[in-house]
């Protein structure tokens, strides 16, 4: 009976070996988000300010920055002002007593008397976007209020609670002002570039490459290298502050890319013609095939934004049928596409 069992145990070992394997690695796409709501033609340049009025210590080295256009270090002749500005801040704190039960071993509790206190930090703020180039006020955001509280939680001694309150309580408002600064001046150069920048975006897929014995995927592991390069020559023209809207590509960087991503797609595209539904020991099966759609819809969307032809990005995610996971993640990655090609046809 051991044998048996041992032979049944080999003989399916030595059937996935041969069998087709997706072997995916994900690659990030990236993808340039355009303004959802887009400046006007001519605003080249902005310049930015973080004026502090309140007593809080701002120390953190936070920029405004506007992608897709060019920093001023000076405010005249600017196109674009952005300010962020910290009006006040202030805090107000309190302690609480609270009962609960004391362990006085593994049977026996009683009632005893301990405490909490709170900070409760308080910020205003405002935010501006002024068009100086054509005289037009974008935002003017004024007086914003921000809270934030800290819970020391549960400490078993009243008398610790209050000596504790006493010594700390400046402390940690010194900390919530702060987070709350940093994390406002951040959400607001978020919303920024969503409604006027043009950001560099990334959306991570998995690429299929092949693995198995029997079978030869040395042309699926040219795809998959060829779009990783793509993927990281595009981030390299994003990478430099001021960088121009559409990146800064070295000469023929583009074409290269462009080059690269057709070989993607005639390999992905030989490939699917392979495919031998319900059959496992093939090249492509039903393992592999979902993942060549999905990433014949990547390699068309960043030929789209040349080409303007979407449909192919569309066809190839409609074909994904088999799996579950992969028709997910194909409807997930329409949903983006979508939103992508709006923000470009409202621009």
């Amino acid at each position: 009976m051991k044998k048996i069992i041992i032979l049944l145990v080999s003989i399916l070992f030595l059937f996935q070996l041969n069998a087709q394997r997706p072997s995916a690695k994900q690659i990030a796409i990236p993808y340039l988000q355009y303004p959802s709501f887009p400046l006007e033609k001519n605003i080249e340049t902005y310049f930015f300010k973080i004026i502090n009025n309140s007593t809080a210590l701002y120390t953190r080295n936070l920029k405004l920055k506007l992608e897709g256009y060019k920093e001023l270090d000076f405010y005249s002749n600017v196109d674009l002002e952005i300010k962020f500005v910290i009006n006040a801040v202030s805090f107000s704190s309190y302690i609480k007593k609270e009962i609960y039960n004391k362990k006085i071993n593994d049977s026996t509790y009683i009632k005893a008397q301990g405490g909490r206190y709170f900070v409760e930090a308080r910020m205003n703020y405002s935010e501006f976007i002024n068009d100086t180039k054509n005289s037009s006020v974008l935002l003017s955001n004024e007086g914003v209020i921000k809270l934030s509280t800290f819970d020391s939680g549960l400490i078993k001694n009243y008398n610790e609670t209050v000596k504790l309150h006493n010594n700390n309580r400046d402390r940690h408002a010194f900390i919530l002002h702060g987070n709350m600064i940093n994390f406002s001046i951040i959400k607001f150069n978020n919303e920024l570039n969503n409604k006027h920048g043009f950001s560099l975006r990334t959306y991570y897929m998995p690429f299929v490459r092949g693995k198995g014995r029997k079978f030869n995927y040395s042309d699926l592991n040219k795809a998959y290298n060829n779009f990783k390069s793509v993927s990281e020559n595009t981030y390299k023209a994003f990478r430099k502050d001021n960088h121009s809207k559409f990146g800064d590509f070295k000469a023929n960087d583009e074409n290269n890319n462009r080059l690269k991503l057709d070989n993607c797609i005639k390999i992905w595209e030989n490939a699917i013609k392979e495919y031998i539904p319900n059959k496992r020991k093939t090249r492509i099966g039903d393992k592999i095939i979902d993942y060549l759609y999905l990433n014949l819809s990547a390699a068309h969307l960043m030929n789209a934004y040349s080409s303007d032809n979407w449909d192919d990005v569309y066809n190839n995610l409609s074909k994904v049928k088999v799996n579950k996971s992969e028709i997910k993640k194909a409807n997930s990655f329409e949903s983006k596409v979508i939103e992508i090609q709006k923000r470009i046809n409202n621009f």
